[in-house]
């Protein structure tokens, strides 16, 4: 691959069934016994392998290390008509994943239909991460809610669907430990590899079953394209808030939502209400300055538009178990 900065530019999808873009791509031939793809290129090097787990069922592991950020264009192609869950693990330099234009540390996703491409740039450093594809068919013999059939069974042009979750440790866990493995190129390991990636199958989709039963209260509905991008854009402007967060209705409109649709379509994508995300990013900000140590604990109460200090320790402690002097002195404990 040249050493200009070019877009990486490849479908979704098995990368088996696109043998000859991936060989001219990273100008390397794919191990067809093992469908293994090892390269270097001008900004880094990186291995996908990809193994069939059962009829209906594939896996493709990923591992990339990029010198410089990347940019990318992902084509969906042929793939809607399988479900697609994704495992993304925490990258080492804490650099987010931009994922279908949402940015996240690490995390779960489930994602169907799409018709369009993915673009954006992927930062330096090692990632890492699984995507599964399982047939609609494979999809339909699970015992899921009425919802969630309506979901997989459609397949419409303009119509996208997507669930988010952050990372369970017991699904993070078994994900490295298949990273691991797959940096010994051992062709014995294969089927060590194919139990545990089963395992983080069957962990994802009970993961996202039981947040659907969870709340049950959400009527679950198909969310057209012009929707998604503006909800994305939401999420976006709570992201680069820092620590003047918008209030809902201001949010809504900025995105051109009626209030009442950002509400329940955030919910419904993102696992939580709007409020419930504004207050955890706050509580994110409140770890970060905690552990920087440079603001007091007043003042990180007011910089977070906190209206006292008691009701800033309350909301601290409701999230982590402990309150925030509580925190800073398990700190010094640690260091």
């Amino acid at each position: 691959m040249s050493e200009k900065k070019e877009v990486l530019e490849l479908p979704i999808g098995l990368f088996s069934e696109h043998r000859d873009i991936y060989e001219k791509t990273f100008q390397t031939k794919i191990d067809k016994h093992r469908n293994f793809l090892k390269f270097e290129f001008g900004s880094g090097k990186g291995i996908i392998y990809e193994l069939n787990l059962s009829e209906g069922i594939d896996v493709v592991i990923y591992s990339f290390n990029k010198k410089e950020e990347l940019p990318f264009k992902l084509n969906h192609g042929s793939t809607n008509d399988k479900v697609k869950f994704n495992v993304f693990l925490p990258k080492e330099n804490n650099e987010g994943y931009f994922h279908h234009g949402i940015e996240f540390s690490s995390g779960i996703s489930l994602w169907i239909g799409h018709n369009d491409f993915t673009s954006g740039i992927a930062p330096k450093g090692k990632s890492s991460w699984l995507t599964f594809f399982v047939s609609n068919t494979i999809m339909e013999s699970y015992d899921f809610p009425l919802s969630l059939k309506k979901w997989i069974n459609h397949n419409k042009k303009e119509e996208y669907l997507m669930l988010v979750e952050s990372l369970p440790l017991e699904i993070e866990l078994l994900t490295k430990k298949i990273q691991a493995q797959l940096q010994e190129d051992d062709k014995w390991l294969e089927l060590e590899m194919k139990g545990l990636a089963l395992q983080v199958l069957s962990l994802t989709i009970k993961s996202f079953y039981a947040r659907i039963i969870k709340n049950s209260d959400v009527k679950y509905q198909l969310i057209n394209t012009n929707d998604y991008k503006a909800l994305l854009k939401a999420k976006q402007l709570i992201d680069q808030s820092e620590n003047h967060f918008p209030l809902v209705y201001n949010l809504a409109k900025a995105v051109n939502l009626s209030l009442r649709k950002l509400q329940r379509q955030f919910k419904q994508v993102f696992g939580m209400t709007v409020t419930d995300y504004i207050q955890k990013k706050r509580m994110e900000n409140a770890i970060e300055m905690l552990s920087n140590g440079k603001s007091s604990i007043t003042d990180i109460a007011m910089k977070l538009g906190f209206a006292s200090v008691g009701h800033f320790s309350s909301t601290f402690k409701k999230y982590f178990q402990l309150t925030p002097r509580a925190y800073q002195q398990k700190l010094r404990l640690d260091k």
